[in-house]
């Protein structure tokens, strides 16, 4: 699932396509429109997760919870969304097609092959930016922002503390999930022989 973004809609543009917005983009728009009155409405980021990509490079996903009530009867409302940072990258494909009432070959451009693209480098500014979002003090554990790296195409990584998922080096916390400690590298190494 792809959501509505900056970069999703200038693939489209790129190809001369109108971005194709879907059920969830209209309801998420309509419901923003809704609670737009509210002074008291808020985003909440739930997780967010470091990527890194085969040629080293960081990116940050997000998935955040808007809440506010509506104008109309007061009525408190709320949207979840995942995966924010990704968007869809489209390869333009040119087609030969004929026309038969000229009788001769025109180009289409047409969507090609469709991979996901990441939107956000890591930087430690702009997760600073989104950490002012989290909520890492809620009493229940289910509520506090979750943290996470994955290698892609690998198996993702909890990260436990803030202060490390935005201090330590990415193969450190792949390899231990926090700042490692001496006892941590020793039995890293015990194992290795």
């Amino acid at each position: 699932m792809v959501w509505e973004s900056p970069e999703g809609i200038a693939e489209y543009t790129k190809i001369g396509k109108p971005y194709p917005y879907t059920v969830l983009d209209k309801d998420f728009t309509a419901f923003m429109q809704k609670i737009a009155w509210d002074p008291n409405k808020r985003e909440t980021i739930s997780e967010i997760t470091r990527i890194k990509l085969a040629d080293d490079t960081e990116f940050l996903t997000y998935s955040s919870r808007w809440e506010g009530h509506d104008k109309l009867y007061g009525n408190y409302d709320k949207r979840n969304r995942c995966e924010l940072g990704v968007y869809e990258g489209i390869e333009r494909q040119t087609t030969r097609v004929l026309n038969e009432e000229k009788n001769e070959f025109q180009e289409v451009v047409t969507a090609g092959r469709r991979e996901p693209k990441y939107s956000i480098p890591f930087t430690k500014e702009k997760l600073e930016e989104l950490h002012q979002k989290c909520n890492d003090k809620a009493a229940r554990i289910a509520e506090r922002t979750k943290y996470s790296v994955w290698p892609e195409a690998g198996t993702r990584i909890s990260v436990e503390r803030y202060e490390d998922f935005l201090n330590v080096k990415f193969s450190d916390l792949i390899k231990y999930g926090k700042i490692p400690t001496d006892e941590d590298k020793l039995i890293s190494t015990t194992k290795k022989t």
